[in-house]
């Protein structure tokens, strides 16, 4: 029976799971089951009563149940959902060639990639000059322009008119310090965004840059889109998403078709080795035998040559014997 496997997309701040319709459609005409819930800070109520631990075990909820059931997660983030993720799902990797439910795979879009004890303001920096506080929530200046800037007018009226509240709580609240990113442990995969306008191009660089020379291998794709691909290019995206989670189950396969090879190729060193052991033994075996022939006829030659002159020597013996008679 086939590992049952799945996307799980955590959304941005701001961003509710209709955001994501179109992504999500061309993540499934792809036969892939896709989960996306609305995280807790994004529940629009004003002033905010959630947190980013509620964010967290939200999403660490979902994942218990699908690791529960054996399900591979590829982890697919967008913005504030890579705070979310980092935070919430280090001990959820699973080892390659696992087969036991969990997270193979983290891809982040245009994501925050934070530091143990780092929050989204401290990452940015501090507050950048388009994003303002008022009664306790973070407001974004012209947002058409910071996460719409390559949609059609229409869509973008569209995508503005659902978006919700978002805390300033839970923008300045850092992650746990203890608890280790889950991009140290999980294979990370980043989609870079061109024409980001909320989180720019030089800053996703800073992130990853910044992970790399942790010691982190991250894979990097590029698009030439808005902080909103998930609406300008959602086949691109699920193309991407298909990769990363299938890379890692083609490495697998390939590994094990490598040590499959390996294996083989010792087994007919170890019979080609054997075989020359023998030959070598009979080759000795021969060799002795011939020696042992060669010794024998020797012995035999000299036995020979022994009792000729024995007889050669009783005959002169003899022969003076008679003369002196």
């Amino acid at each position: 029976m086939p590992q049952p496997r799945a996307v799980l997309l955590v959304t941005g701040a701001w961003h509710v799971p209709g955001h994501y319709h179109k992504l999500i459609a061309a993540i499934e005409s792809r036969g892939i089951r896709t989960i996306c819930e609305t995280l807790p800070t994004n529940n629009n109520v004003v002033p905010p009563n959630t947190t980013l631990q509620d964010d967290v075990d939200l999403v660490r909820s979902i994942v218990a149940k699908e690791t529960a059931a054996g399900t591979h997660l590829t982890v697919l983030a967008h913005s504030w959902g890579g705070i979310i993720s980092s935070g919430a799902l280090a001990d959820f990797a699973v080892p390659r060639g696992s087969t036991r439910g969990g997270v193979t795979d983290l891809v982040f879009m245009c994501a925050f990639v934070p530091q143990e004890g780092e929050s989204l303001f401290q990452v940015f920096g501090g507050r950048p000059p388009y994003l303002v506080d008022e009664n306790n929530i973070v407001v974004c200046l012209d947002p058409m322009k910071r996460f719409y800037n390559d949609l059609e007018p229409q869509e973008a009226a569209w995508a503005e008119s659902l978006r919700v509240a978002h805390g300033t709580v839970a923008q300045n609240t850092p992650l746990s310090a203890e608890r280790v990113v889950a991009w140290r442990t999980i294979p990370l995969s980043y989609i870079f965004c061109e024409n980001d306008e909320a989180v720019p191009l030089a800053l996703q660089n800073m992130m990853v840059d910044r992970a790399e020379s942790d010691g982190v291998s991250v894979k990097r794709y590029s698009l030439a889109a808005s902080h909103s691909p998930f609406l300008s290019m959602p086949d691109k995206v699920a193309d991407i998403v298909q990769e990363a989670r299938s890379s890692r189950f083609h490495q697998k396969k390939k590994k094990k078709k490598k040590k499959k090879k390996k294996k083989k190729k010792k087994k007919k060193k170890k019979k080609k080795k054997k075989k020359k052991k023998k030959k070598k033994k009979k080759k000795k075996k021969k060799k002795k035998k011939k020696k042992k022939k060669k010794k024998k006829k020797k012995k035999k030659k000299k036995k020979k040559k022994k009792k000729k002159k024995k007889k050669k020597k009783k005959k002169k013996r003899n022969q003076g014997l008679s003369f002196h008679t």
